[in-house]
């Protein structure tokens, strides 16, 4: 195979994304909700990573210029 017909990390994630949405659009709202409130607990329960997560982002946007605009949508 050449690297033409190569799958790409982000054409297999847009072949995950498609896949997902038509999962999300057979989903029943109760489906959706639960899946909603199953994030949400997530969140809260992560919270601590997420934070930390981001403000890895944060300082490396800041040491490698990213522009401030970028940078406020870290924060």
């Amino acid at each position: 195979m050449d690297a033409s017909h190569a799958v790409t990390p982000i054409a297999e994630l847009g072949r995950r994304v498609k896949e997902a949405s038509r999962a999300v659009a057979r989903a029943s709202t109760a489906q959706k909700d639960d899946a909603l409130l199953a994030a949400a607990d997530l969140l809260v329960q992560r919270t601590d990573e997420v934070l930390d997560a981001n403000a890895a982002d944060l300082a490396r946007a800041e040491r490698e210029g990213v522009s401030a605009t970028v940078q406020d949508r870290l924060r």
